[in-house]
């Protein structure tokens, strides 16, 4: 009733079985970009750059020396390479920017894409220039 088990028969003697081999490579992952405005303040100018989509900026003098950045779409991140600014809310859509009088002199936009649109709700008065490039609408911003 009872079967005996076969052993199997042993691997000395054979041959390794061939093991397919399987070739590594790398998957791309899809475009990541983090649509924003970057800005920097060296040597007195405060620079504002937008990505390739379509950014609005809007710059308000809020009192003195203090300016608010706002884009309803994009992060306002700034980088103060000067050390003379407060910024209150880098990173997200509304940056208020004070500064003392000498900190920053000029001011260069460039949002660096088609459909920009660029807002001044209030006249800055302690800046000498005011920069942007023909491909951004900016009316009344040159002082």
């Amino acid at each position: 009733m009872f079967l005996a088990r076969s052993k199997s028969p042993s691997r000395k003697g054979k041959t390794p079985r061939s093991r397919k081999s399987r070739q590594f490579f790398l998957e791309p992952l899809e475009d990541r970009r983090l649509m924003a405005i970057l800005g920097d303040l060296t040597g007195g100018v405060m620079s504002l750059t937008g990505d390739a989509a379509a950014n609005d900026l809007t710059v308000t003098n809020a009192a003195g020396n203090t300016y608010i950045l706002s884009s309803a779409a994009d992060p306002i991140t700034i980088t103060d390479n000067d050390a003379t600014l407060t910024l209150i809310g880098n990173g997200t859509n509304v940056v208020t920017v004070t500064a003392p009088p000498p900190a920053v002199t000029n001011l260069a936009i460039d949002l660096a894409g088609a459909g920009d649109t660029i807002t001044r709700s209030r006249p800055i008065s302690s800046m000498r220039h005011v920069v942007a490039p023909r491909r951004n609408v900016c009316p009344g911003l040159a002082s």
